[in-house]
């Protein structure tokens, strides 16, 4: 069974790959359109 600590450590990588994720798709659309 989880403890709140491990529920509150999944939420916060959860929200911490949302946020790296969106970056880094940022970044990649914004090269992209650079290169057109």
């Amino acid at each position: 069974p989880a403890t709140w600590l491990q529920r509150l450590a999944m939420g916060i990588n959860a929200i911490y790959g949302m946020v790296v994720f969106g970056m880094l798709f940022n970044v990649i659309s914004t090269k992209l359109s650079m290169n057109n």
